[in-house]
C-alpha cells in the first residue's frame, strides 16, 4: 500500500513539474514575442521616418526576430510585407501607400490576434519627417 502512495506521489509531482514547465515556457515565449513585436513597429516606424541606412539595417534585424520568435501568421505577414518591399526597391519603383497600408493591417491584426486581442479595420502608420528650411 505504501509503495502505491509513494508511486502515486511521484507521478503526481512529475505531471505538476511539466505541466508547470510548459506553463512557463509559453509564457516566455509569449513575452519574447510582445518584445519583438513592438521593437518590429518602432524600427519599421524609424525607418520610414528617416530611411536612413542604419535604420533599414535595425527593421531588417526586426524582421529576423520576428520570422525567428513570431507566430507562423505574424512571421508569413511580415516575410510577405518584407519580399514587396525588397522586389519593389530593387525593381525601382515606390510602394504605394495602399499597399502599404494593407500590409501593415495585417502585420498589426496577426499581432493582435496572437495576444486574443481585436483586429483593426485599418492601422496607418503615418511617416513623419522633418523639412529642412
Amino acid at each position: 500500500m505504501a509503495i502505491i502512495a509513494l508511486v502515486s506521489a511521484i507521478l503526481g509531482a512529475v505531471v505538476t513539474a511539466i505541466v508547470n514547465y510548459r506553463f512557463q515556457q509559453r509564457a516566455e515565449i509569449r513575452e519574447k514575442q510582445r518584445a519583438v513585436y513592438f521593437d518590429f513597429l518602432d524600427a519599421l516606424q524609424s525607418f520610414k521616418n528617416s530611411s536612413k541606412e542604419e535604420d533599414f539595417y535595425r527593421f531588417q534585424n526586426a524582421v529576423n526576430a520576428i520570422c525567428l520568435y513570431g507566430d507562423n501568421k505574424t512571421s508569413l505577414a511580415v516575410k510577405s510585407y518584407f519580399d514587396a518591399l525588397v522586389k519593389t526597391t530593387n525593381d525601382g519603383r515606390i510602394f504605394q501607400a495602399e499597399k502599404c497600408v494593407a500590409y501593415e493591417t495585417k502585420i498589426i491584426n496577426a499581432m493582435r490576434g496572437n495576444f486574443n486581442l481585436k483586429e483593426f479595420d485599418r492601422y496607418v502608420m503615418v511617416k513623419f519627417g522633418m523639412k529642412n528650411d
